[in-house]
């Protein structure tokens, strides 16, 4: 009975090896079938794949091109920035030794006011006044020298001298 089982389990099994090998032959059948559709697909797939490669690749080489580009600009942006802190640095070097110079310009002029007269305005205008007064005053005396000096005139009979225009009365008699 044990050899009987045995022997039957043998039997389906053939079974199922028959049928699994028509599955396959049916299955190859199939692909082949499948292959004579496709034609030149898998040749086209081949070429497919390795042009995404190439495309990976490209992809690759730009993006390490775009990342030395960055860092380029980067080392650029830290020298323009170096630069740029020279020149400030400078300018307020000058800048502080300007602000130094007029400093000292402006104490210098500051000592200078302090040996001054205070009152100088004050005084050359009073001096001024004085000095107009005297050329008034002096023109009055000058006139008055030149009246007193009289004027003798070798006069015949019968003439007159007119005295001058400035001295006669405005009314005549015609």
């Amino acid at each position: 009975s044990f050899k009987e089982q045995i022997g039957e389990i043998n039997e389906e099994m053939a079974l199922f090896r028959d049928g699994k090998r028509k599955v396959q032959e049916q299955m190859s059948e199939l692909m082949e079938g499948r292959r004579e559709q496709l034609g030149d697909l898998p040749q086209i797939i081949e070429q497919r794949d390795a042009i995404g490669k190439q495309i990976a690749e490209k992809v690759k080489e730009r993006s390490e091109l775009r990342d030395a580009f960055r860092e380029q600009e980067r080392e650029y942006r830290k020298y323009q920035d170096e630069q740029r802190r020279v020149r400030q640095e400078k300018a307020a070097e000058e800048r502080a030794a300007r602000q130094a110079e007029y400093e000292k310009t402006r104490r210098m002029r500051e000592a200078e006011k302090l040996d001054e007269q205070p009152y100088v305005q004050e005084m050359t205008l009073i001096e001024q006044t004085m000095v107009f007064c005297k050329s008034l005053t002096e023109k009055k005396d000058v006139g008055e020298k030149k009246e007193e000096k009289e004027i003798k005139h070798d006069l015949k009979d019968g003439m007159e001298v007119l005295s001058r225009k400035e001295d006669r009365e405005e009314e005549y008699f015609f």
